[in-house]
């Protein structure tokens, strides 16, 4: 009999973990092209605040507007934080329904180009690169431990900010640095990746013509950045070798 799973995705901020759950139906997904068309999020929250003591806050909605938990709450790390909302979705939804985790990484470096499965060898990577991006990845890293230790019999994946930016050509991706450092992996990483893969999806949904263009596309928030398309692949894009580069935020 088939029956509804359940994808976990958990975003972690430098001082906050935001997550949703997405519920999964097999027997469509077989039937469909695009898995993600059959994807319906179900619960999502932001826990923010944490390591700031009395100002942490916990704030998780219900479909596109219901909200079932709205409170201050203290999280000394991220580990306490993953552990806190497991805690929750445990008492609140069917946890063995979930199937993945999926985790958006902000760094991949030179090596990661697409999703995979988190293993040890992984962490070890993510751990080296966590000096390009201290205020990201270890809490990143705290937080994929927590949720390997909490639902061990769960697929963990990783999907990079970085990847994909990965195709830009060589000319893009070198620094006005020596070449030492270049060979050495001092180069345009480019970020914001996921939500561009996301904004590419959707206009490929709309028009495949409009998708395979030329297009400029602007990720405008609390970070910034534009990223130069063609045929669905990026060319260029204005942060380089860190987060902190690119548009004046």
């Amino acid at each position: 009999m088939k029956r509804n799973k359940s994808i976990l995705t958990l975003n972690s901020g430098s001082s906050s973990l935001k997550f949703s759950l997405f519920e999964q139906d097999d027997a469509a997904i077989e039937q469909a092209e695009h898995a993600s068309s059959n994807l319906k999020q179900k619960i999502s929250g932001n826990l923010s605040g944490i390591g700031s003591g009395a100002a942490g806050h916990i704030r998780i909605k219900q479909g596109s507007d219901k909200i079932v938990r709205d409170e201050k709450f203290s999280f000394a790390n991220h580990k306490d934080a993953t552990e806190e909302l497991m805690h929750w979705l445990g008492e609140t939804v069917d946890r063995s329904a979930i199937s993945i985790v999926g985790h958006r990484i902000v760094h991949g470096g030179t090596k990661y180009h697409s999703p995979l499965p988190i293993d040890e060898r992984v962490i070890a990577d993510l751990s080296d690169l966590s000096r390009f991006a201290p205020l990201h990845l270890p809490a990143s890293i705290a937080t994929l431990e927590s949720a390997q230790s909490l639902l061990p019999n769960v697929r963990q994946i990783a999907c990079f900010d970085t990847s994909f930016h990965r195709c830009m050509p060589e000319v893009a991706k070198i620094l006005p640095l020596t070449r030492e450092l270049y060979d050495e992996g001092v180069e345009k990483f480019g970020f914001h990746g996921l939500s561009y893969e996301y904004i590419m999806h959707e206009l490929s949904q709309r028009d495949e013509s409009l998708a395979g263009s030329r297009l400029i596309i602007a990720h405008l928030g609390n970070g910034c950045s534009m990223a130069a398309v063609k045929d669905g692949k990026c060319r260029d894009t204005t942060m380089a070798f860190s987060p902190a580069g690119g548009l004046v935020m």
